[in-house]
């Protein structure tokens, strides 16, 4: 991915972040497909191979982003648990 895509959606993000309505906290996952992570996908390589590519470059996943809003007082664990 470029630097220039990548600038492109962290901006993005900050802009929604600042414009947040309140209300229910919202967690994502963003998996950005990269050449590595396109090789293991065009090579059919299992879900736990990807997942742990995605992990390993960067990725955040939806529980480990429940984990943060429970640190931060935002949701409970029975929440986390419950979606993730």
């Amino acid at each position: 991915m470029t630097w220039a895509i990548r600038s492109s959606i962290t901006a993005r993000l900050l802009e929604l972040q600042r414009h947040r309505v309140q209300g229910p906290e919202r967690h994502f996952e963003l998996l950005i497909v990269t050449d590595a992570l396109r090789s293991l996908i065009n090579e059919r390589a299992p879900r736990s191979s990807c997942a742990k590519k995605a992990v390993e470059l960067g990725m955040v996943t939806l529980r480990e982003d429940g984990l943060r809003s429970i640190f931060d007082g935002d949701t409970t664990i029975e929440e986390v648990v419950k979606y993730t």
